[in-house]
């Protein structure tokens, strides 16, 4: 086996040092990568790390690559039983989520009011350019309950 490829262990006798972690964790995912070519043909991959952190036995890393394919990689290692699970995401999208309900409502009725205001432009346009007069409230149909 040459040097490049010489396994990585969790333990040393640095204990502190998270760089033997980070090591692993990227070799790790660079195994993922290689089993489910997770990578563009031709490409080399970098492997970054996004976030790192480590209690008492345990650690867990999030990582992602150069690549294109928005894959997102996740190390967690269980020290009482030994044992790295590495999971791969896929980003999906992108949804805004508001931390205040009101904020969450002005947003909705500023995009309710803009979405309503362009639809009446648009509607008047659309007739204009067909030559019909703006409907007034004479030809709304009355209702009785």
């Amino acid at each position: 086996m040459d040097q490049d490829n010489k396994p990585v262990p969790f333990s040393s006798p640095e204990e502190n040092d998270p760089d033997q972690f980070l090591n692993k964790a990227k070799r790790l995912v660079l195994e993922e990568i290689v089993e489910f070519e997770h990578t563009e043909p031709g490409s080399t991959v970098e492997i970054y790390v996004v976030w790192f952190s480590k209690t008492l036995q345990n650690w867990k890393a999030c990582l992602s690559t150069n690549q294109a394919n928005g894959f997102y990689y996740e190390v967690t290692y269980n020290g009482d039983k030994g044992v790295a699970y590495v999971d791969s995401y896929v980003k999906v999208r992108n949804t805004p989520r508001w931390d205040d309900l009101r904020d969450l409502q002005k947003s909705t009725k500023e995009t309710l009011e803009k979405s309503r205001d362009e639809r009446i432009a648009e509607n008047e346009m659309v007739a204009n350019s067909e030559g019909m007069s703006k409907p007034d409230d004479t030809d709304k149909p009355e209702f009785r309950s």
